[in-house]
C-alpha cells in the first residue's frame, strides 16, 4: 500500500485502552502518516488521567494527537453524557475542518454513540475527504435496546442521521457479520461494507507483581465478568443468579466501571450477597491474565434485544484468547458461536433459570472438560480473530480509497 496521510477520528484514544490505538500504531509502523483527532481522555472518568503529562497527551509513539475541548462525562449521568457527545461533535467539526485538507482519508472509530461520525460527514462535504466508519454498535436501535427512548419519532430522527453517515461513507467496516442487513436497511451499500471483527486485548505475561484482592482466596467455583457495567450488559441477571445460588460454593466477580455499577453494588448489599458477589475496579490490560487464570469460567451477558442478538461483544474475543470456558446469557450470533465452537455454555438473554442451570452444569464438568472448552476457544480465536490478519485487512481496504 502506498503511504497515505490518514486522519483517525475517535472520542477514545491513548491513554484510554481501545482497539483503535492498535490500528493507529500499526498504520504508522507500516509507513503511513497518522494523525488522531480526539478529546482529552475521560473514560471511564477524567480523574483517572490526572497524572498524564501534556506531552504524552499530544503525541504517542510518534503519532500526532489533536485534542479538542469537550464537556467532561463526569459522573456519567444521561445529561452529562449528552453534552459530552454533542460538545465533541461541535469541537471536532470546527477544528477538523481547518486540517482536513491535509489528509488522504479519514477513519472513524464508531464506538457508541454514532454521532462521532458527524464531523467526518462535514469533512467530506466541505473538504472532499473520504471516510471509512468502523461500526461497533448499531444505531438507532441501540437507543431503544438500552431504554433511552422507544419513541418512533426520535428513533426515526436518529435513523436519518445514520442514513446520512452510511450513504456518504466510502467504506463501512462491521464488527459482526450479523450487521449486514441492518447497515443495508439504513442506507449502507453492501458493495462497500466489509466484515472487520475485533480482536482480543493482549494478555501475554504482563501481570508481574500485581496482587489479587483477598476475595479470590476461596475454594469456591469462581466466575468472572470483565467489561462495561451498563444497561446493555444486563448484569442484574448475575445478581439474581447469585441470589438463587447463595447456598452453593460459587463466587462471582464483576470487574469494570459503568453507569450501573453503584446501583448493582447497592443491590448486592440489599440482598446480603457481599460474601459471594465482589466488585473489582477496572484493571489495566497488563493485569487481566492474572485474574483470568485464577477463575474457573468467564461470563458474558447482554440484554434481550433483536439488535444485540447481531452483536459480538468484544470481550468474547478476549475471553477466547485467554483459553477459558465461557458462560453466557446471550442471544443470536454470540450464543451460536459459543455453543457451536464449542467453547462454553450459552443460554438465552435474560433467562435466569437457564443461567442458574448452566452454572451448575459448568461447575459439574471435570477440570479436563473445562480445559478442552478453553482449548477450543483459543483455537477458534487464532483462526478467526487474529489481530495481525485483521490489521492487515484494514490496511488493504483503506488502500482502495482514492481522494
Amino acid at each position: 500500500m502506498v503511504s497515505r496521510k490518514i486522519l483517525i477520528l475517535t472520542q477514545h484514544f491513548y491513554p484510554e485502552n481501545f482497539r483503535i490505538n492498535d490500528v493507529a500504531l500499526y498504520l504508522k509502523d507500516q509507513g503511513h502518516d497518522v494523525t488522531v483527532l480526539t478529546n482529552a481522555p475521560d473514560y471511564p472518568h477524567p480523574d483517572h488521567y490526572k497524572n498524564i503529562s501534556k506531552t504524552d497527551l499530544n503525541s504517542w509513539q510518534d503519532i500526532k494527537i489533536h485534542r479538542v475541548p469537550i464537556v467532561s462525562r463526569g459522573s456519567g449521568s444521561f445529561l452529562r453524557l449528552a453534552f459530552n457527545y454533542l460538545s465533541f461533535v461541535i469541537s471536532a467539526s470546527f477544528y477538523g475542518l481547518r486540517i482536513a485538507h491535509k489528509y488522504d482519508l479519514c477513519l472513524v472509530w464508531a464506538s457508541s454513540p454514532i454521532t462521532v461520525c458527524l464531523p467526518a460527514v462535514l469533512f467530506k462535504k466541505f473538504k472532499k475527504l473520504p471516510y471509512t466508519v468502523w461500526i461497533q454498535d448499531l444505531w438507532p436501535e441501540t437507543l431503544e435496546a438500552i431504554g433511552v427512548t422507544k419513541s418512533p419519532f426520535w428513533l426515526n430522527k436518529v435513523g436519518k442521521l445514520v442514513r446520512v453517515i452510511y450513504k456518504n461513507a466510502h467504506q463501512l467496516f462491521i464488527q459482526s457479520e450479523g450487521f449486514y442487513s441492518n447497515v443495508q436497511r439504513w442506507g449502507g451499500n453492501l458493495s462497500y461494507t466489509h466484515y472487520v471483527p475485533n480482536w482480543a486485548d493482549n494478555l501475554e505475561n504482563q501481570h508481574t507483581s500485581h496482587l489479587l484482592p483477598d476475595c479470590f482466596n476461596t475454594s469456591n467455583f469462581k466466575i468472572l465478568y470483565a467489561g462495561n457495567i451498563g444497561k446493555a450488559q444486563n448484569l442484574d441477571i448475575i445478581i439474581s443468579a447469585a441470589e438463587k445460588l447463595r447456598n452453593q460454593p460459587v463466587s462471582w466477580f464483576l470487574m469494570g466501571e459503568g453507569s450501573e455499577k453503584k446501583r448493582l453494588q447497592k443491590e448486592v448489599q440489599k440482598k446480603e450477597l457481599t460474601q459471594t458477589v465482589f466488585f473489582i475496579d477496572r484493571q489495566p490490560t497488563k493485569h487481566l491474565s492474572l485474574y483470568f487464570e485464577k477463575v474457573d469460567t468467564l461470563c458474558v451477558t447482554l440484554s434481550k434485544s433483536p439488535i444485540f442478538s447481531l452483536t459480538i461483544p468484544s470481550k468474547v474475543q478476549t475471553y477466547m484468547s485467554a483459553r477459558k470456558p465461557i458462560l453466557a446469557a446471550i442471544d443470536g450470533v454470540t450464543q451460536e458461536l459459543i455453543n457451536q465452537c464449542p467453547c462454553g455454555i450459552a443460554g438465552p438473554s435474560e433467562d435466569l433459570e437457564s443461567l442458574v442451570q448452566n452454572v451448575k452444569v459448568m461447575q459439574g464438568l471435570t477440570e479436563k472438560e473445562r480445559s478442552t472448552l478453553g482449548k477450543n476457544a483459543l483455537q477458534y480465536y487464532q483462526s478467526h480473530f487474529s489481530k495481525d490478519q485483521i490489521l492487515q485487512k484494514i490496511q488493504t481496504l483503506l488502500g482502495d480509497i482514492k481522494k
